[in-house]
């Protein structure tokens, strides 16, 4: 592998010139040789040799200038000093310029100086190396900077993306719940409109029958005008809190009958919140079982006690009504229902997916329980009523 080393021997001492150049080939260098220095920096422009053996006192230029001029053609070339001169000041500039070694003459062991020329190869392929590793990892560092530059600008456009398509959501958001509640007012006033007008019409009617299939009616639409009034106050639009609608509808059966102040009524102070979907229906039947109880479990000025409540078990919902008046008539079937009211309890229940049951004993009141399924979104189950819930139903096969 050394004949693929060059050195450049420079020295005004032609015996010494010859021996080191003969040396250092039987040892398997290749070997230049220079006798001044405008020569040797000749020779080492135009070969670029891998180490110089350089004299310092010599005709002409002199050793410490030619390393200098070296050093600045070519920066890592190592450079051994061979001098007759031992004095100290050359020595330690010598060393300061960069020489790899120093050798004062004559030098009798040229093996030494063979091993010096080795050790300074293997350094400067080392730091040739090290030089090469380090440019690798600069731009190895560089190439990663860059790429995390772009992708933090990627990032950063991805924030920004996502940042201007969240304030157009909320924007968007806003502006529908604005619109909803503008829906659910404009519903409420237009129930409430129906409503008066069903008043209206009750009042100027003197058939006591047809009067007050227009005030049940217009209680009906009450009670789903109370609903779209609970969404318009509400947060949340997909539910309605069925405790407090429950508490506001009586209260409005009780101050509009004959029986405000002598029919007590409980009913719980927890919220219950329900979807729309089902709110709707359950307050049309909370409506018809208030509306019942009111005028039908305690004639005659009779006092009572009408109790509601809601409860949750195992992800199904039950409504239950129940007073201590005088019962259901012992004819009475939910199967067959003779009047309306019980008809539409029989038809939403069915349309929530639900089961209701009546427990009744003459004189001892009325229990009245209803059970459905609790949906998980407003869309779930449908709130339309079918045409079919107002007409008179057949009892359904077992």
């Amino acid at each position: 592998m050394r004949n693929q080393f060059t050195i450049l021997i420079i020295d005004d001492e032609q015996s010494l010139l010859e021996s080191v150049s003969a040396f250092m080939e039987d040892s398997g260098f290749q070997t230049l040789t220079a006798s001044d220095g405008d020569s040797g920096l000749a020779l080492f422009q135009e070969k670029r040799p891998d180490i110089v053996l350089l004299d310092l006192r010599m005709p002409g230029r002199q050793g410490l200038e030619i390393m200098r001029i070296m050093r600045e053609t070519i920066s890592d070339v190592p450079i051994i000093v061979v001098s007759g001169t031992g004095v100290i000041q050359d020595v330690v500039e010598a060393m300061r310029q960069g020489a790899s070694d120093f050798f004062i003459k004559p030098v009798l062991d040229l093996s030494l100086l063979e091993h010096s020329v080795s050790r300074a190869l293997e350094h400067a392929a080392l730091k040739k190396e090290h030089g090469r590793y380090q440019q690798r990892l600069e731009e190895d560092i560089s190439t990663r900077t860059r790429q995390l530059m772009e992708a933090n600008a990627k990032l950063q456009e991805e924030i920004r993306r996502r940042d201007t398509a969240e304030k157009a959501m909320a924007a968007s958001l806003q502006e529908k719940e604005i619109l909803l509640r503008e829906v659910h007012h404009r519903v409420k006033n237009n129930l409430q409109i129906i409503s008066s007008l069903l008043s209206l019409q009750a009042e100027n009617t003197s058939e006591p029958m047809a009067r007050d299939a227009f005030l049940e009616s217009r209680q009906r639409v009450a009670s789903m005008a109370l609903v779209h009034e609970k969404l318009y106050q509400a947060n949340d639009f997909a539910q309605v809190d069925m405790g407090q609608f429950a508490r506001e509808l009586i209260g409005q059966h009780t101050c509009t009958s004959d029986r405000c102040g002598i029919v007590s009524v409980t009913a719980d102070d927890e919220s219950f919140p329900l979807s729309i979907n089902q709110a709707i229906p359950c307050g049309l039947m909370l409506n018809e079982l208030t509306s019942n109880i009111m005028h039908h479990a305690f004639p005659g000025r009779r006092s009572g006690t009408m109790r509601v409540y809601m409860s949750r078990q195992d992800r199904r919902v039950e409504l239950v009504v129940e007073d201590d008046g005088v019962g259901l008539p012992e004819s009475f079937s939910l199967q067959s229902p003779e009047t309306l009211g019980f008809r539409l309890i029989h038809a939403l229940t069915y349309q929530l997916r639900g089961d209701v049951s009546f427990e009744s004993k003459p004189g001892k009141g009325m229990r009245c329980s209803i059970r459905f399924p609790m949906s998980t979104s407003a869309g779930e189950d449908s709130a339309d009523l079918n045409i079919s819930a107002f007409l008179p139903l057949e009892a359904e096969p077992n």
